[in-house]
């Protein structure tokens, strides 16, 4: 009998930093990154980079320095705004943080 396989996918740095008075700057989402990797979380949603450049840094910086889990990013479902930004800016996309997802949601605009 196999065994079943749990996937832990941590929303602190996105989710959590919307508690009042958690608010984080990049240096300090890198560090919990690094944390939330060394507790072996398998996903780690580093933010919504649209919302704002720091947003946008830590979850670009997140992606280039931390390898072992799979680090996403929260994304309108609004090619324009979402998707395709990530995927052009942050420079993830298919197979990485949105494999399947955004092949189905996202066309390229234009």
């Amino acid at each position: 009998m196999e065994r079943a396989r749990i996937t832990v996918f941590d929303t602190t740095l996105r989710d959590g930093e919307q508690s009042p008075g958690c608010s984080m700057n990049v240096h300090e989402k890198l560090r919990m990154a690094h944390q939330l990797d060394r507790l072996g979380v398998d996903v780690i949603e580093a933010g919504f980079p649209i919302a704002s450049e720091g947003d946008f840094q830590a979850v670009k910086g997140i992606g280039a320095a931390v390898r072992r889990p799979i680090i996403a990013g929260l994304a309108r479902a609004c090619v324009n705004y979402g998707l395709y930004y990530l995927h052009q800016k942050v420079a993830v996309g298919p197979g990485g943080v949105f494999g399947r997802e955004f092949d189905i949601v996202a066309e390229r605009p234009g």
